[in-house]
């Protein structure tokens, strides 16, 4: 017969003997430790606080934590993560030193980089993953039939470790060298359906990383093509887990939004979230943070499908959620939660609920700045259009004073994301500095408005100048307000004019090949064109004939 297990009750007793331990070093001896290595269990049913008490104490028994380690849970385990990260990366090291062999050296480098990365030290796990791909690519080298598919799987973690911290061009080539690593394996003799699911888990992991970086024709041409070797898998009769399937129509989902297919990435997003629910209701700490992020998901597509009331409702549920995983490890989640709080935000305005869309449009923003604070690279994008949002709602307001200093924020993170990728933020710094022209304006301060708006032409002219399509409406925007500051600046009015007909010129362009975009907007720049141009006439005689303008 079995050894019989304790009772639950004895789990509470382990934060309060690991307080004493620190203290007394003979509780640890002779009560702590030895209770631990026959049950190490207890130390997990003891919660995320006692497993980093006793991974954090310096005379904790190696061969207790070690036991401990053997009954982690594995994969994502949210009221957990921390503790099970900690006591890996204490376990680990002593593993590592003690032995050269470098198939222990890469597992053990994994497995930690993964823990860690659930627990929200995404630097940390991209370090740790990076020194075990080294080895998997040596050994791989060596034995490829047994050891190259860990290469590529430790491919796809790195590349996603990556893009957590805002690499995205590094994060794609590492995804893209997974995916052409798993066409080989399932080319080869010994291809196994083991085989064609990596590839396919691969394939997902290259959507996203080619979406990061606006290619969103690739990225779903690789999530479609997942998707049908999962569904060729199924019918050849191979079984996967509900949150693999889930996942996969998550990503679809994404990527068929991405290019405005919404009713195809609805239908495949609520999959996804039935899908979770259900994974839930079996293990909430393993798949809360995936049904979370299929909620804001599936809210932000009902959003775009004009399904207002069912948009609101997942978006205030994914908020809830991610509440709830903040709570229990703030590290990881709290971007979900500002994503979250973005897309409520969103919704709230559609709805007319002005207040509220303020409120959690600003609590995103403080998250993001807090968040964009310790890792600029991963967050300033998300920051700049959170901050752009709070400032329309306080325009919308004419709350022009508070609106200000947000504006002025945004073209300073603006001008980070520009300093580090011009190609990709330019178009955004232009429009961050438009709208603190247009605050600077409605403050009264006109010249240094007129510097902003000046700016924004600039950089919209060169813009167009490479791609009219994309960036001409912005180039005549910006012309017309420029020629209204000039002219509130009471400048020379042939200089208004002339910044003002060049506006008009473009704006006749637009309206002749989209009247309906475009048609009122010209009308409206032609007759302040009209309006003004007896003004200029008017000063020019006065100049003429010697009077004061």
């Amino acid at each position: 017969m079995g050894e019989a297990a304790p009772p639950p009750y004895l789990s509470r007793a382990i934060p309060t003997l690991t307080a004493a331990a620190e203290r007394w070093p003979h509780v640890g001896s002779d009560y702590l430790y030895p209770l631990l290595k026959q049950h190490p269990q207890l130390a997990v049913q003891a919660g995320n606080a006692a497993l980093l008490a006793l991974a954090m104490q310096e005379s904790a028994d190696t061969a207790a934590l070690e036991a401990i380690e053997t009954v982690l849970p594995n994969g994502p385990h949210a009221d957990l993560a921390g503790g099970i990260a900690a006591i890996t990366h204490r376990v680990i090291g002593p593993r590592i030193e003690r032995t050269d062999n470098l198939h222990l050296h890469a597992m053990c480098r994994t497995e930690l980089a993964e823990r860690l990365y659930r627990a929200g030290f995404h630097e940390r796990a991209a370090d740790m993953a990076r020194d075990g791909v080294e080895i998997w690519r040596q050994l791989a080298d060596d034995q490829p039939f047994f050891n190259a598919p860990l290469l590529a799987s430790s491919l796809n973690w790195y590349g996603a470790y990556l893009a957590e911290l805002g690499q995205q061009e590094e994060a794609l080539e590492t995804a893209e060298e997974a995916v052409a690593l798993n066409r080989r394996l399932i080319d080869g003799d010994h291809a196994t359906s083991l085989d064609e699911q990596s590839l396919g888990d691969a394939l997902s992991n290259l959507a996203t990383r080619l979406s990061e970086v606006g290619r969103g024709a690739e990225a779903l041409a690789a999530a479609e093509e997942s998707a049908a070797i999962r569904d060729r898998l199924g019918a050849d009769g191979v079984r996967f887990y509900v949150s693999e399937d889930a996942r996969a129509q998550l990503n679809l989902g994404a990527r068929l939004a991405d290019q405005g297919r919404t009713e195809e990435a609805l239908a495949a997003t609520e999959k996804a979230v039935i899908g979770f629910r259900k994974t839930v209701e079996v293990n909430p700490a393993a798949h809360t943070f995936d049904l979370a992020m299929a909620l804001n998901n599936y809210g932000s597509h009902l959003f775009k499908a004009d399904r207002l009331a069912d948009a609101l409702a997942a978006a205030e549920e994914s908020v809830t959620l991610w509440r709830q995983l903040v709570l229990k490890w703030s590290l990881a989640n709290e971007q979900g939660l500002a994503m979250a709080l973005f897309n409520l935000g969103t919704c709230k305005v559609a709805a007319g609920h002005q207040a509220e869309a303020y409120a959690a449009t600003e609590e995103s923003a403080g998250i993001y700045r807090k968040l964009a604070a310790g890792n600029p690279a991963a967050n300033d994008e998300s920051l700049a259009t959170v901050l752009g949002r709070l400032s329309t709602l306080l325009q919308s307001e004419e709350r022009y004073a508070e609106a200000l200093p947000i504006t002025t924020e945004t073209v300073t993170v603006c001008r980070r994301l520009v300093a580090a990728d011009p190609a990709a933020h330019e178009a955004g710094l232009a429009h961050a500095l438009f709208e603190q022209g247009m605050m600077l304006s409605g403050c009264n301060r006109e010249l240094e408005a007129r510097f902003a708006v000046e700016e924004a032409v600039d950089i919209r002219r060169r813009l167009a100048g490479a791609d009219p399509a994309a960036h001409l409406p912005r180039l005549a925007q910006a012309l017309y307000a420029l020629s209204l500051s000039k002219y509130n600046m009471h400048g020379d009015m042939s200089d208004v004019l002339n910044t003002l007909s060049e506006s008009m010129v473009i704006y006749r362009r637009l309206a002749a090949a989209d009247p309906e975009t475009f048609a009122d907007t010209a009308r409206e720049v032609r007759a302040t064109f009209a309006e003004l141009l007896p003004e200029a006439e008017g000063r020019s005689r006065s100049r003429r004939f010697g009077r004061a303008p």
